[in-house]
């Protein structure tokens, strides 16, 4: 039992993603000894190897991005080209559309390998209230035909966390609210200091509800969405312990977040 006191009090505040080692005092038990350089090598070796992995993440993650870049721009200029038949200009939009989703899942898995690696370490006091109401107003500017919309936004709702996370959050759901959604269909909007709570409606999901929040999971097979939209939302609750629920009931998706 002692032992294990003993170790637990230096392995509290260990962390993989920060540079710092283990510094056991000195004892004369040599199972002690003997244990503290074992775990010294091994924690390390954790240390390296996740360094190791996360330089690699975001190395592969910038390159990938050059080539999609020049494909891109390269599309373009044949899209653009004089006569162009319909077949072929047809095909270039559909390699450019590929060619978009790729890029913005590259970016999406690299986002969601930072919060992983806890590198959005900066926090502050986030006006969720007034993000969300900016947020609505721009998608509702963006789409021509957005659905028609009821909130009951409280004022002065905040969270402490950063804000690129908290926008993220927020963008995924009202994004999915309208993609997910019907001609003609309808969202409901809830923020209180208790949490955020999205509802649209819409078809019933292709996929279980329990495997809507895992990479790749799609609402519909038919959607040309990276599927990683939920997952980003999850991986940001998980970061700041929201809790975070899904439900279709009655022709509506309801997606509830919950602050506290």
């Amino acid at each position: 039992m002692a032992a294990v006191l003993y170790f637990a009090g230096h392995f509290k505040n260990f962390r993989v993603d920060k540079k710092q080692s283990l510094n056991f005092p000195s004892t004369q038990i040599d199972e002690f000894t003997f244990m503290n350089q074992t775990i010294g090598k091994t924690t390390n070796q954790a240390q390296q190897e996740y360094s190791l992995l996360k330089e690699f993440t975001e190395n592969a993650s910038h390159e990938m991005q050059t080539p999609l870049a020049i494909i891109r721009s390269k599309l373009e200029l044949l899209i653009n080209q004089p006569n162009l038949t319909e077949k072929a200009a047809s095909l270039l939009g559909d390699i450019n559309e590929a060619n978009d989703r790729l890029s913005q899942m590259n970016r999406t898995l690299l986002l969601l390998a930072k919060i992983e690696n806890n590198q959005f370490p900066a926090v502050e006091e986030v006006d969720v209230s007034q993000m969300l109401r900016q947020l609505l107003d721009n998608f509702q500017h963006h789409y021509d035909e957005f659905p028609a919309t009821t909130t009951a936004i409280d004022d002065g709702v905040t969270v402490i966390a950063n804000p690129s996370l908290i926008e993220i959050l927020l963008t995924n759901l009202l994004k999915n609210a309208v993609v997910h959604n019907v001609p003609g269909g309808k969202i409901t909007i809830t923020l209180t200091a208790s949490g955020y709570i999205i509802e649209n409606t819409g078809l019933p999901t292709e996929t279980p509800a329990n495997e809507l929040f895992d990479r790749f999971k799609k609402g519909s097979h038919q959607n040309k969405t990276t599927g990683l939209g939920l997952a980003l939302v999850k991986q940001i609750c998980s970061l700041y312990r929201y809790t975070v629920s899904y439900q279709f009931r009655n022709g509506w998706h309801t997606v509830t977040v919950i602050f506290k």
